[in-house]
């Protein structure tokens, strides 16, 4: 009895539409005069330099997220954890005893507010 045998679909790197890779060494002021002008361009630098020196790329572009997005994404994951430490606390006090009640309703009132900031600051202007 043979058994048959599937060919492994292509994934990860075998399937990469750019195969080819370019080192390019650069002093400190041009780096950063280029990570500057990705940035702006809310590119990383390969999609930035690749967009400058083509005429078609015929790469899709990679976007960047901003260094405000990356940061404001961090704390909300830092007060997101807050608000599951809330949460367990209720739950414990819910279960062992009775929590102050107007105590714990300004300190949801405050988590829900600050979330909210925060998604606001994400979504821009």
């Amino acid at each position: 009895m043979q058994l048959a045998v599937k060919p492994r679909a292509r994934s990860g790197t075998e399937t990469r539409q750019k195969q080819q890779r370019t080192t390019v060494r650069w002093n400190l002021g041009d780096y950063a005069e280029l990570e500057a002008r990705a940035g702006r361009a809310g590119l990383s630098i390969g999609t930035y330099i690749r967009s400058r020196c083509l005429d078609a790329p015929t790469t899709g572009a990679r976007r960047r997220a901003s260094v405000d997005a990356l940061a404001m994404a961090k704390l909300l994951a830092v007060v997101s954890k807050t608000g599951a430490n809330l949460y367990q606390l209720v739950r414990h006090l819910n279960f062992g005893g009775i929590p102050e009640d107007g105590e714990i309703r300004a300190i949801l009132k405050e988590y829900k507010a600050m979330i909210a900031a925060i998604m606001a600051a994400m979504e821009g202007p």
